[in-house]
């Protein structure tokens, strides 16, 4: 019988590539139960989820097989997936100009993004050596000033004529949904399909559905039968919505009340996913709040396509994904505003608290993508590339961020870019340290050149970094197995007792400030605490009723008393406790 597993996958734009083999490793021995990601991870975990949805449904048993395919695929299509816009190609020229060579080679790359501009601002500096030399004859002195002149004036003339057209292009991101790649090409008119368009039909096939088929959505996920009556498959990815400084998670959990429109979803979405949400429209809405507006389906209608869509919005290279909402809190009369959506990665790179449990009843895998040192190269075994703890006092240490080796304004941009780092990571960091978390996440080691920017790896490089994935799916799996490899300290029931102690560990110290906060303590035994409110006054206090007020008033007598039971004891969950303590259950659902 197969094994069960979770597997949350960190973003990285091209790093994602890492992915696909680890799936396809991990279902080996696997049935996969949740899937997370954010950003490339999102397209990983969009992926494994329509592979697994094809392979248990019957609809595509070869959907794995068809996974493994896809790092060959990426070799000789990764560029082409990114396709930017008429108006932004010469900024994504230019950066595709900077990823390859030395400095000289970099710094010369606006000439290749913007040829033409560059061209014109040549026009000055050959008037001046033409004019000079109309006016009299040539004399050395005039040669030499003219000669020096040039060397000013042609290198001027371009770096403004470049510099005014990037401004005059820069002023109409907006327009272009603040992204060089709109992911889309409207109309389907692009000989290569994009990355948006690429990703539908993609997923569609690896989850066996037909041209004729609505697309993959979350909701046929769930709908997958499992032996415990529980969803069936459940995938989640994280987005962060820029107008209102928040992540989300995708789909939208709560009670949110988005909407969006269609003539705008077909810039970035292909027309047949466009069309499913808008016969999928929830028609418990009411009236739209403005002219053009479709109500953003409910989760189970979602396709997944879009979800992925609005994670992996990289700032400025992937466009960002407008829905509308109402805006109220200013002037208290709501106004329809819209939210830009963009990269999850912004406010969570690597979601590993997605499907805690204080008590795990089956892993939840994580990779991780770590930068080698500067200056080590990966080595030529790639299982060499993937690091995991071996024993519970392993992986405790900070991952640091140095830069004190570089000058100039080389440290000051690595200074910069370390407060943005810390501000994106920081919760991701500290969780993935934590007793329960570091000996189930594998560190995948890239390269400089490796991953991340790094749009224009070839074949043989994509391959290496697939590799490195499958092996740290093997890692993980052989440790985790039910007769793990002999010596292996961080198996399954060592995950378990981990997660028991720091749960119990936490739950003792929050008991013990419950109880100061009640004022009970062992010579003053704890009275009902909450007092009943005042007739009519139910909503006020937040009770449903008064038969929700008395059981929470029993419940919480019980519960101190309790409390008050394990001070007396003489032994306590902290001594000897997994270090660093976390905290998975307070972080906030988004």
């Amino acid at each position: 019988m197969a094994r069960y597993c979770d597997i949350v996958m960190k973003g990285g734009i091209t790093s994602g590539v890492v992915y696909p083999l680890a799936a396809v490793e991990l279902a080996k021995e696997h049935r996969f139960r949740s899937i997370g990601g954010t950003s490339a991870g999102a397209i990983a975990a969009a992926a494994v989820a329509a592979a697994e949805y094809g392979t248990r449904s019957g609809k595509n048993p070869g959907a794995y097989a068809k996974m493994a395919e896809l790092p060959g695929w990426l070799g000789t299509n990764l560029t082409a997936l990114f396709q930017p816009s008429r108006r932004m190609r010469p900024f994504f020229e230019t950066l595709l100009g900077t990823l390859e060579g030395g400095l000289p080679t970099k710094l010369m790359a606006p000439l290749n993004g913007f040829p033409l501009a560059a061209n014109l601002g040549l026009l000055p500096g050959a008037a001046f050596i033409v004019a000079t030399f109309a006016l009299d004859p040539p004399t050395a002195m005039k040669v030499l000033a003219t000669a020096v002149g040039a060397l000013v004036l042609l290198p001027l003339g371009v770096i403004v004529a470049i510099a005014l057209s990037a401004t005059l292009r820069l002023r109409r991101l907006a327009d272009s949904y603040y992204g060089l790649c709109p992911g889309n090409d409207r109309g389907g008119a692009a000989p290569r399909p994009p990355l948006t368009r690429w990703l539908a039909e993609y997923l569609d096939k690896l989850a066996g559905k037909g041209p004729e088929d609505p697309p993959l959505t979350f909701g046929d996920l769930g709908r997958l039968e499992e032996p415990d009556g529980e969803p069936g498959l459940t995938l989640q990815m994280m987005t962060s919505c820029i107008s209102q400084a928040r992540p989300y998670t995708l789909p939208f959990e709560g009670e949110e009340e988005f909407w969006f429109k269609p003539e705008e979803f077909l810039d970035l979405f292909p027309e047949p996913v466009v069309d499913h949400m808008v016969a999928a429209a929830p028609a418990d809405g009411g009236e739209p709040p403005g002219e053009g507006l479709v109500r953003f389906p409910h989760a189970e209608d979602l396709p997944v396509v879009v979800a992925a869509r609005m994670s992996l919005s990289f700032p400025v290279l992937i466009g960002a994904v407008p829905l509308y909402a109402e805006n109220s809190l200013e002037s208290g009369k709501p106004r329809v505003e819209r939210c830009w959506f963009s990269d999850g990665g912004i406010t969570s790179n690597f979601p590993v608290h997605f499907f805690d449990s204080p008590v795990p009843r089956w892993p939840t895998y994580a990779i991780d993508l770590a930068q080698l040192p500067p200056g080590e190269e990966p080595s030529k075994d790639q299982s060499a590339n993937v690091w995991l703890p071996a024993n519970n006092a392993e992986g405790i240490a900070e991952a640091w961020v140095g830069w004190e080796d570089k000058g100039g304004f080389g440290r000051l941009f690595s200074f910069l870019n370390a407060i943005f780092r810390t501000a994106q990571n920081w919760i991701d960091n500290r969780q993935m340290r934590g007793p329960g978390y570091r000996d189930r996440i594998a560190h995948v080691r890239l390269s400089a050149k490796e991953g991340g920017m790094n749009l224009n790896m070839d074949r043989t490089a994509i391959e290496r970094l697939a590799e490195r994935g499958r092996s740290a799916a093997a890692s993980l799996s052989a440790r985790f197995a039910p007769e793990p490899p002999p010596g292996t300290a961080l198996d399954w029931d060592n995950q378990r007792w981990l997660r028991y102690r720091a749960y119990m560990t936490q739950l003792e110290k929050q008991g013990g400030q419950v109880l100061k906060g009640f004022g009970a303590t062992p010579e003053k035994p704890p009275a009902l605490p909450l007092e009943e409110p005042p007739l009519g006054d139910e909503e006020r206090y937040g009770w449903a009723d008064a038969g929700q007020r008395a059981f929470a008033n029993t419940a919480t007598a019980e519960l101190l008393a309790l409390h008050l039971g394990w001070q007396e004891e003489d032994e306590s969950f902290a001594d000897g406790s997994p270090r660093p303590p976390v905290l998975p259950w307070q972080i906030p659902r988004v």
